[in-house]
């Protein structure tokens, strides 16, 4: 399903009033159909046009803001369920919606979504379909629309005249039915394109169907790698035709492409007709039906093996970059990784060209949280299943793989992490839990606090000595060495959050097994430095959350980056440029504080790295205005340009000496047998550390991780 914003475009013409066309960026794009799209200064100057019809078809968000003019369609209204198999909308039905929506034959319609269009795309199909060719998608959509702050509005649309009723004229070449696509089943000439993912094909993700597997001689394509991974703007031509040209599918073929419900098919058509590919068709019926008749054929899918060829791929270890290598994976795992010429690909294996790229394993964050806040606001009842799904899946888009979540964890964060211990849920990252942070008062207190949190079997125990800059009790230090004992005959590690020296070797000494922070007070002294390598104990520096208390005393550099805007709520954006509470923060002692506290963390890291303490890449993010995700890459891009690290450095603490830290095996490398969770970045992070934003794709077990 899906809602869609139109807008006509005619390549060459510059738009004026609703007898014009228009001229828009995209003409220079290199693309067969410019007029399928409208760049978002063209669209900024058309909101109030009459003769242009914006429709916002994103299923959530429109009350909160959305492009000034635009209507809201209803995703419902683009699939009827009782027109089976097609569930194509009926033609009255279709134009009643158009009209409603004050869209005649004459209009232009502008298509846009906040998932890189392809709720859009469906609808563009439609109004093809029914023969309105007068309808573009807005490239980037509201992701690109609001990382360039264009305007927002919470209003309805102004009111129009009326104009004539939207007349529909079906045009059946656009459509295929299971007839179709079984005529075409290796026919010369003839493509048919697969737009699910692998978990659909493989069968285990039915979606309602009695069987997985794929049409005979079909060819999988994922929609997404059409797309920006940041903006969600289309790419260029030459790399979109690229994408389908390694597939076997020419200009001149006929493509037929279909999904679940036609949705991702519609957006494959989309980017196909877009670089010159005319004769695309959609079978509308898709796996909803085709895996459901037990009399139309299956093909035999991929043998579940997916070579990626021609990156350049780091293990995660010591070793140097291997250029051009290749990385087998198959059943969630590294079936192999080498150079190409000692790495053979097993026959019936899914080829995925990534020359030109990097991978790098997965990042691990040995400190974050997963827990009960949205927004700015943190509180119990925002503990729930889905919004700890939410802030995983937002973890995974940004490539961290696993976290481990040290604190605050209730039955909802064990629960996921034990469904996640064979295979992650899909698009979800990694989680180990801490349970409730222990602060008890007393030896006692303590020892029982252990073992009640022991019995939720957590991975590790939690502890937090510290008293915030002299405005809080301190747990008291018998306490916490009791926590360390305890939980040590429970058999569990505990991580201790810190501010001060002497707390740090206190805990040190007494066997604590993961600093959570760096210490902040003072420069660390040859002392605890013996401890730390004598006793293999490792420190995440955690130096994004001393940004996080003092930043936003005025507006940060990063709320112009599209890599956090991509998935930044623009209402937490807009309180935090809110100027009384950033002279709040500005005035606070504590931010003035924790910012000199930054200095001395970062120098700290410097010492502990150069004497060859084992750093546990982390960075405490979850808690308001501590950005799950992007955060992380700031956090790497401190270490080495204000630490003073090396992008090597930065790079193993954040996979195999996070990995390593918290015990858990195989994970932060590409080795055989290691868990398939890598990165594909479009730009090299050995050579700048900031590259580890040029994310082109995320794999978690094996599967990509969708955006």
């Amino acid at each position: 399903m899906c809602s869609v914003v139109f807008a006509f475009l005619l390549a060459g013409t510059a738009l004026s009033g609703s007898d014009g066309a228009w001229q828009s960026s995209q003409d220079a794009s290199g693309y067969a159909h410019p007029e399928q799209l409208v760049d978002t200064a063209w669209l900024a100057a058309h909101v109030d046009d009459p003769a242009v019809r914006i429709v916002d078809s994103r299923p959530r968000g429109y009350d909160d803001g959305h492009v000034p003019n635009a209507v809201l369609l209803d995703n419902n209204l683009t699939r009827d369920p009782k027109n089976t198999p097609s569930f194509l909308p009926l033609q009255a039905d279709f134009e009643r919606t158009m009209t409603t929506m004050g869209v005649t034959n004459k209009t232009r319609v502008v298509v846009y979504d906040d998932r890189g269009g392809v709720y859009a795309a469906r609808l563009w199909w439609l109004l093809n379909y029914y023969g309105h060719s007068n309808v573009a998608l807005l490239d980037g959509g509201w992701t690109k629309w609001t990382i360039e702050r264009r305007p927002i509005s919470t209003a309805a649309p102004a009111a129009r005249e009326a104009g004539a009723p939207f007349t529909a004229r079906p045009q059946p070449h656009w459509l295929a039915t299971a007839s179709d696509v079984v005529a075409a089943i290796d026919k010369p000439g003839v493509k048919i394109v697969d737009a699910r993912s692998t978990a659909e094909i493989s069968g285990r993700e039915l979606r309602g169907a009695k069987r997985g597997g794929i049409v005979p001689s079909s060819v999988p394509i994922y929609w997404e790698d059409a797309l920006d991974p940041v903006t969600r703007a289309f790419r260029p031509a030459p790399a979109i035709a690229k994408l389908y040209r390694d597939r076997g599918i020419r200009p001149e073929d006929d493509v037929i492409a279909y999904c679940q419900v036609g949705m991702r098919a519609s957006h494959d058509l989309f980017a196909l007709r877009l670089v010159g590919h005319d004769k695309v068709r959609n079978y509308l019926g898709a796996w909803d039906e085709w895996g459901n008749r037990d009399d139309l054929p299956l093909g035999a899918a991929p043998n579940g093996a997916r070579a990626f060829v021609g990156a350049k791929v780091w293990d995660g270890r010591a070793n140097a970059p291997v250029d051009g290598a290749t990385i087998i994976i198959k059943d969630g795992r590294v079936a192999a990784v080498g150079p190409a010429a000692s790495t053979p690909i097993p026959s019936g294996a899914e080829r995925v060209d990534v020359a030109g790229r990097t991978i790098v394993p997965g990042f691990i964050n040995a400190h974050g949280h997963v827990g009960d806040t949205r927004g700015l606001k943190a509180a119990p009842e925002f503990y729930t299943e889905g919004n700890l799904r939410s802030q995983l899946n937002l973890y995974a888009q940004y490539g961290i793989t696993t976290v481990a979540s040290l604190g605050g964890d209730g039955p909802a964060g064990f629960a996921l992490r034990d469904a996640g211990r064979t295979a992650p849920p899909g698009g979800l990252a990694r989680l180990l839990v801490a349970g409730p942070v222990i602060m008890a008062a007393t030896a006692d207190e303590a020892r029982a606090e252990v073992d009640r949190v022991a019995a939720m079997k957590p991975d590790l125990i939690k502890i937090r000595v510290d008293d915030n800059l002299g405005t809080a009790t301190k747990m008291p230090r018998e306490a916490a060495l009791a926590v360390i004992d305890q939980a040590h005959k429970r058999g569990l590690r505990v991580a201790a959050h810190i501010f001060y020296l002497e707390d740090a070797k206190a805990l040190v000494s007494a066997g604590v097994d993961i600093i959570a922070h760096s210490v902040r007070d003072q420069p660390v002294d040859a002392e605890l430095i013996g401890l730390l390598k004598e006793r293999m104990i490792c420190v995440c520096p955690t130096l994004m959350r001393e940004v996080s208390t003092f930043a936003y005393g005025e507006t940060p550099d990063f709320f112009s980056d599209p890599f956090f805007l991509r998935s930044a709520d623009p209402k937490v954006v807009e309180e935090l440029r809110d100027p009384k509470r950033q002279e709040a923060m500005r005035t606070s002692r504590a931010a003035r504080e924790y910012q000199k506290a930054l200095d001395v963390a970062a120098a700290n890291l410097k010492r502990l790295a150069d004497a060859g303490v084992r750093i546990a890449f982390g960075t405490d993010t979850g808690p308001p205005a501590r950005f799950q995700g992007y955060f992380e890459h700031r956090e790497l891009e401190l270490m080495v340009t204000k630490a003073g690290l090396t992008p090597p450095q930065a790079l193993r603490a954040s996979t195999s000496d996070a990995a390593a830290c918290l015990q858990t095996p195989g994970l932060g490398t590409l080795e055989a047998g290691a868990p398939a969770d890598f990165l594909v970045l479009e730009e090299n992070p050995f050579d700048d550390i900031r590259n580890t934003r040029s994310l082109e794709s995320v794999w978690i077990a094996g599967q990509r991780v969708p955006r």
